[in-house]
């Protein structure tokens, strides 16, 4: 089971040229969104797990693809798991729809 898990997750790098991605860094415009506090990584939880915040009212979705989302995510992810203290697995997300307009 773990095998084929895992084989599916090297495939998904792969096909989604994670490495590649990796090696833009913050070259890439992907780190707009974090950087003006849309999403960004805040401390971590009673476990140590690191606290992921998404506050989707300052989000752009004009401009902001799901294509680009997902490329965007794997950048954030990439760089927590770096940094992710021996042990920790998991990570908390909170999401903060309170300035989210009922039109979005």
């Amino acid at each position: 089971y773990a095998l084929k898990k895992f084989s599916a997750y090297i495939s998904w790098r792969i096909k989604s040229n994670v490495e590649e991605l990796l090696s833009e860094g913050q070259s890439s415009d992907l780190s707009t969104e974090f950087l003006e506090g849309a999403v960004y990584w805040h401390g971590v939880d009673t476990l140590g797990r690191p606290i992921l915040w998404e506050n989707f009212g300052a989000m752009d979705f004009r401009n902001f693809d799901s294509a680009r989302k997902i490329r965007f995510y794997i950048l954030l992810f990439e760089a927590v798991y770096k940094v992710m203290p021996e042990g920790v697995t998991q990570f908390t997300v909170v999401a903060d729809s309170k300035s989210l307009p009922y039109a979005r």
